[in-house]
């Protein structure tokens, strides 16, 4: 029996791969017989010689690490993609020691061929290869049909124009057929050429298994970024300064302290449900989910699906508390392991670097943020509010000053509270119905400075455009402007719905005691926008009442006011000014409400609106707190559900798919990219021009094209920063550059043949001005530069 290799290896790393002899010597000895695979060293017996291959490796590492013995990958291994004519560079791929861990079963060298028929060709197949698997990870088509429609398109590409090629394009094109038509070779090329952070299956009970993400890989990953070192740093020298509530920092005193200058992670929770193929169990309905992603990301960065990133997925039919515990345990000791000691960064200088770790908030609907702080999760009789403790009963009163816990008495309560638990389960006493708490916070500690109010904010979405607070307030709404003015429903329906502004218009039905709405959340937030213009310019004309009768009335005040409260509440920049706007317009509405219908029933959502002001000025605008941008990331487990054929266990086909999709796109958001292992991240060159500055229209390098300058040093060997300059300057007498920086992790991976071309000129980087005599080259239509003498 030949021996196997690996698909991703040099002919000369054959040494490498020495745990297969031991499967060979099984099968020689007769282990393996044709009821399965007997292990040799106990009395194990498995199906498959990979599954043998498997348990070897587990049960018997000892003796499997002695057997596999063998020489590791070189770091320096050159593999020349370039011109061998114009050869001024040598490129080197630097192999990770992952790459000597690919599945034992491979017998063939794939890439190593690939690579043997010369730069071009090459160079051209592994492109080929980067849109297939990206096409396999992120449309919304079966596997089989993909590799069907794939090959099917390469096969007939092949036929008509391969035949006028040379040889070695005919025999490239069926490499490139098969790769297409193999799900396990595109597998293994994403893990060559991209960073992919492995789901780790954690088995709760006999018969439930999540899929989790380590929190430190990924925040490994994040912190490759250096400017976002560099703003942690900086971080820590700002002073405490608070004039609007304009960023996460903008925010109390005491939560400034604990989350500045430090790694600000961000949870998510929630739970979702998909509609599975029939004849398969109910229990694969409902998913649990953890998203996670970093404050110290800029806001607009972090917004979309591909931006944040899954830390667990567990499909169940009910989670109760101890389970959830359970689920939560792993997560939850990697997080106050990252708080206590923070992350250590290491570079390629051998210098290192202690960046600390916060947990700055923990996301959700109302639901989940209840039962993630202890809290019971009832909003009907029995409910408490997490944030006061007001009970059913008090939240009628529409009280507006209710102090919030999290003093330094709360929080002296709640820490014997937790001490003296049975469990999760804290003890009954009075302390605890004062708190109206039931179980510890999975993630509090008194060390880290971590409890259950002072980084769980409030969801605003939630509360006012989605449920019963916009329900009820705009029911009352229009059931007081009836009665007023109309004494007809049906008319209010239809000239509402036949002005409205949307291409799909926000649905109002006429229902026993009211109005019922259909839509969602932007539909709402047009609605709330665009309801004032209809009822002043377009009602009174059909019930013949001028528009300032209305105006002045009960039900458009009670409007005006919920308005006014979701527009300051949604802003990303609130004045202290705001502030107190907002304070008067929450206490007038409820005022409004108990004067037009006593009898209205203040539900927890709309309760939560008191506490508004009071949250601002703790945590910052609340809408960067929004629980959109996460919810936004279900439709990626969604979509997949669908077409998969794993109905077994299908968190675990849904994170591993999530997991390479997620390195895909990571590697697209590296400039310059090419076949490596790299990664890069994009920053501003400079924040703000000068006011003397004067924009120079022609480009100083007489060429229409965007500059690409590396401003580092190749001997560095940390990451090379490169710039992409768009727009030239004039400060003074030096001309100065504003455009985007690159990073890259990995070397210089271009080859391309010096122009004999000086220019001049004095760049910007970190406010530092550097003369500069630079050589340039032409690569893909940009100017590149290659050489620097400063």
């Amino acid at each position: 029996m030949s021996e196997k290799k690996n698909i991703f290896s040099s002919s000369i790393y054959e040494s490498a791969y020495k745990e297969l002899k031991e499967i060979e010597e099984i099968e020689r000895t007769g282990f393996l017989q044709s009821k399965g695979a007997k292990c040799p060293n106990c009395s194990w017996i498995g199906r498959t010689r990979k599954a043998l291959a498997y348990h070897v490796q587990t049960k018997h590492k000892t003796d499997y690490n002695a057997l596999k013995g063998g020489s590791q990958l070189p770091v320096d291994s050159p593999i020349q993609i370039m011109d061998h004519q114009n050869n001024h560079d040598i490129v080197n791929f630097e192999f990770s020691s992952d790459m000597v861990n690919f599945s034992t079963d491979v017998s063939s060298t794939f890439i190593d061929k690939i690579m043997g028929f010369g730069p071009e060709l090459s160079s051209k197949a592994l492109s080929m290869f980067d849109k297939i698997v990206e096409l396999r990870y992120t449309e919304n088509v079966p596997e089989s049909t993909f590799s069907r429609i794939i090959s099917t398109i390469l096969d007939n590409f092949s036929l008509q124009f391969c035949d006028k090629k040379d040889e070695n394009t005919g025999k490239i094109m069926t490499l490139i057929q098969h790769f297409a038509s193999d799900v396990y070779l595109q597998k293994m090329y994403v893990k060559y050429s991209c960073k992919v952070i492995e789901p780790i299956p954690t088995k709760i009970s006999a018969t439930f298994i999540i899929q989790r993400i380590s929190l430190k890989e990924i925040v490994s990953f994040v912190l490759s970024d250096k400017s976002l070192l560099t703003e942690i740093c900086k971080e820590q020298n700002q002073k405490y300064y608070r004039h609007s509530y304009n960023s996460e920092l903008s925010c109390s005193y005491e939560r400034w302290k604990r989350i500045n200058g430090k790694l600000r992670i961000v949870l998510y929770s929630d739970e979702f449900g998909i509609a599975n193929p029939i004849g398969h169990s109910a229990s694969k309905h409902n998913y649990l989910v953890v998203y996670c992603t970093f404050e110290n990301i800029p806001l607009k960065n972090r917004l979309k699906r591909d931006d944040i990133f899954l830390l667990l997925i567990a499909n169940h039919k009910d989670v109760n508390p101890e389970l959830l515990d359970k689920i939560l345990s792993d997560l939850a000791e990697e997080l106050s392991d990252l708080i206590e000691n923070g992350f250590q960064k290491n570079f390629d200088d051998g210098k290192t670097l202690n960046v600390p770790c916060t947990l700055s908030a923990l996301v959700g609907d109302s639901k989940t943020t209840y039962q993630f702080t202890g809290y019971s999760g009832s909003f009907g009789l029995s409910y408490r509010c997490r944030m006061c403790g007001a009970d059913n009963a008090t939240i009628q009163l529409g009280q507006m000053n209710r102090k919030m816990f999290g003093s330094e008495s709360d929080l002296k309560e709640y820490w014997k509270l937790v001490e003296n638990a049975s469990g999760i389960d804290l003890p009954y006493c009075g302390e605890r119905d004062w708190f109206g708490l039931t179980r510890t916070f999975k993630f509090g500690s008194q060390a880290n400075q971590i409890n259950p109010w002072n980084c769980v904010p409030v969801d605003i979405c939630h509360d006012l455009l989605e449920g019963t607070s916009f329900d009820r307030i705009l029911t009352l709404f229009l059931n007081e402007l009836n009665n007023q003015f109309v004494r007809n429903k049906e008319k209010i329906i239809k000239t509402i719905t036949g002005y409205q502004f949307n291409d799909t218009p926000f649905i109002i039905n006429s229902v026993s005691g009211g109005f019922s709405f259909t839509g969602d959340m932007i539909q709402v937030a047009e609605f709330i926008v665009r309801i004032e213009e209809i009822i002043l310019f377009k009602f009174p004309r059909v019930i013949n009442v001028d528009a300032e009768t209305i105006f002045n009335s009960n039900a458009f005040k009670l409007y005006s006011h919920f308005k006014k409260i979701c527009i300051i509440s949604f802003q990303l920049s609130i004045s202290l000014e705001d502030i107190q706007c907002l304070k008067k317009s929450i206490d007038a509405l409820f005022q409004l409400i108990y004067r037009i219908s006593p009898s209205t029933k203040i539900t927890p959502k709309m309760h939560h609106i008191t506490h508004y002001p009071a949250l601002i000025e703790y945590f910052g605008p609340l809408i960067k707190y929004s629980t959109l941008p996460f919810e936004r990331k279900h439709q990626f487990f969604k979509k997949w559900s669908r077409i998969i054929s794993n109905h077994k266990n299908p968190s675990s086909s849904l994170a591993i798919r999530h997991q390479y999709h997620q390195a895909i796109i990571n590697k697209k958001m590296c400039h310059l990219s090419n076949h490596t292992n790299s990664s890069g991240v994009k920053a501003k060159i400079m924040d703000f021009i000068s006011s003397g500055a004067i924009k120079i229209k022609k480009n100083i390098y007489q060429t229409n094209k965007k500059i690409i300058k590396q401003i580092n040093e190749n001997t560095v060997p940390s990451a090379l920063l490169w710039m992409e300059a768009t727009t030239f300057w004039k400060v003074n007498e030096n001309v100065v550059v504003q455009g985007s920086i690159y990073e890259r992790t990995e070397g210089t991976v271009f080859s391309f043949q010096v122009l004999k071309k000086k220019f001049h000129c004095k760049f910007v980087y970190l406010n530092n001005l550097s003369p500069i005599q630079d050589f340039y080259t032409i690569h893909e239509d940009k100017i590149l530069l290659i050489e620097s003498i400063i």
